[in-house]
């Protein structure tokens, strides 16, 4: 498969994934984390198709790097889509929120019973994620 292909199949993969996993996946996190928050949740049809939208987007932006290097990864789809979504969920879940905290240093740490839950359950949407992208990505290799 040319790298055009495997950059086409990432793509696609991307926005399915996104769309699947990061956008309804996402909604539902966004809905526990609201509710361990001690929240009444109240989501609308338009922000929730705006959430979809957006995740669907960021689906398609991710999976241009998994599409670039898949062809320099060893193993099954699911070892390299595993190995992306841990990829993404420690840049994304994990070290990009503590940015700020590290450059505010006013003594508070983030970490609470909400913060906790989000953390978890996003980085299961991104691991889930990075698996999707990989097994849509191989099964469309296999016809390109």
């Amino acid at each position: 498969m040319s790298w055009i292909d495997r950059i086409g199949a990432g793509l696609f993969s991307g926005l399915i994934a996104g769309f699947a996993v990061l956008g309804i996946g996402g909604r539902i996190a966004m809905r526990l984390v609201s509710i361990a928050e001690g929240q009444t949740p109240k989501f609308t049809t338009r922000g929730t198709l705006a959430v979809l939208v957006v995740f669907s987007i960021i689906g398609i932006i991710l999976s241009v790097p998994f599409a670039t290097i898949q062809g320099y990864m060893r193993g099954s789809n699911l070892r390299k889509g595993t190995t992306f979504g841990l990829l993404l969920m420690l840049v994304i879940v994990w070290a990009m929120p503590m940015v700020p905290l590290l450059l505010a240093n006013d003594g508070a740490d983030g970490l609470n019973f909400a913060s906790i839950v989000a953390r978890t359950l996003f980085s299961a949407l991104f691991l889930s994620y990075g698996v999707i992208v990989a097994s849509v990505s191989g099964r469309l290799g296999r016809f390109v």
